[in-house]
This record gives C-alpha cells, sequence and structure tokens, in this order.
C-alpha cells in the first residue's frame, strides 16, 4: 500500500511504527514499511520498519509526506486510519 500524507506527525513517531507490532492481525501481516512524513517545526521524519526493529530519525526536506506498506492481507483502511490518511 502507498500513501501520501500531509498530516503533521509528533516527534514520538515510534508510537505509529509500533502499532505495526499488535499480533491480533489488525493490520494484517506488515513485513516493512518505509516512508518520509512531516514532523513538528518543520522537520521531517524519516522512518523505517520490519518486525521487532524501529528506525526513525530526522531527515532532508520532500514536498508530501509517503509512506509505504508491504506485507500480506494487509487492512489498508486501518492503517489510513493510523497515520490519518484518506
Amino acid at each position: 500500500m502507498f500513501y501520501k500524507n500531509a498530516r503533521i506527525f509528533c516527534s514520538d513517531f515510534r508510537f505509529h511504527l509500533g502499532a505495526f507490532e499488535v499480533k491480533d492481525g489488525r493490520f494484517g501481516a506488515i513485513l516493512r514499511a518505509k516512508g518520509i512524513v512531516a514532523g513538528e517545526d518543520g522537520q521531517w521524519i524519516h522512518f523505517d520498519y520490519v518486525p521487532e526493529e524501529i528506525n526513525v530519525r530526522e531527515g532532508g526536506a520532500d514536498i508530501i509526506g509517503r509512506l509505504c506498506v508491504i506485507g500480506a492481507n494487509i487492512h489498508g483502511d486501518d492503517l489510513a486510519v493510523l497515520f490519518g490518511v484518506n
């Protein structure tokens, strides 16, 4: 699933990524996720996720936030709510 996003996220973005670890299958079986999202105070948050490893860092600017989620039986509607995208 690929999303574009204009939402601004707080600096504790790990909260959103940590939701992928939910074992009840709410979001499907997430194997990898990465992207760039707008953060507070104009910074950009770059992230990479694989099961049991989350890497979040500040990085260079982009025009609009982007998220890419790879896995099996992905529940796109629930992910859209989690990340606040349409």
